[in-house]
């Protein structure tokens, strides 16, 4: 079977919450309802994916900014 990479990334999250879950009942601490988490997980990927989206003008826009680097002229 062969993930899309945004399901291999909530895979992850979804298994991390549980481990996570699970860590959290072992010491006695509130935890999420397990009918909790995949949303949990959802909503976590996209807030991820939309602080991190950079938009192709951005990037131009940096690149138009940054001088290519040249060697120094010959003595200095």
């Amino acid at each position: 079977m062969h993930l899309l990479k945004e399901e291999l990334e909530l895979l992850c999250l979804v298994l991390w919450r549980v481990w996570y879950n699970r860590n959290r009942r072992i010491h006695d601490v509130a935890e999420l309802r397990i009918d909790e988490i995949v949303p949990w997980a959802m909503a976590f990927h996209d807030d991820y994916k939309r602080a991190n989206k950079i938009s192709k003008e951005e990037v131009t826009d940096r690149r138009s900014y940054v001088p290519l680097w040249q060697p120094p002229r010959e003595g200095v």
